[in-house]
């Protein structure tokens, strides 16, 4: 299964990461891979995040700070799927680790729809 995809969306291109049921040491490496995708293509993107079934733990915190100060400026909107409870709790933790500004969805559809807007 590819964890990163360029898809489109009525005519946008959109970044998705799944990190979908990975464990923190999977999810720092797909993380790698998304920093060298969007430092490669050293534009601003939309970016949908999907971490259905996965954990925010602080060895991934410390990667998404350095990946934030990296990426700096390359995001123009993101949106995350798969947060619920708790886990709405650590999206505000992110955000302010990341210097992101995500905004979380109840389905990939509506976070999409939100991105091209």
């Amino acid at each position: 299964m590819k964890r990163i995809q360029k898809i489109q969306y009525k005519g946008k291109e959109i970044i998705y990461v799944n990190y979908a049921g990975l464990r923190e040491k999977e999810m720092i490496e797909v993380l790698g891979q998304v920093e060298a995708l969007i430092l490669s293509d050293n534009k601003p993107h939309l970016q949908l995040v999907n971490i259905t079934d996965a954990f925010a733990t602080p060895g991934y915190m410390a990667a998404v700070k350095k990946f934030g100060k990296k990426t700096q400026g390359l995001t123009s909107k993101a949106a995350i799927v798969g947060i619920s409870g708790v886990k709405a709790l650590l999206l505000r933790s992110y955000n302010f680790v990341s210097g992101s500004k995500l905004i979380a969805f109840n389905t990939e559809e509506e976070a999409k729809e939100y991105l091209i807007k």
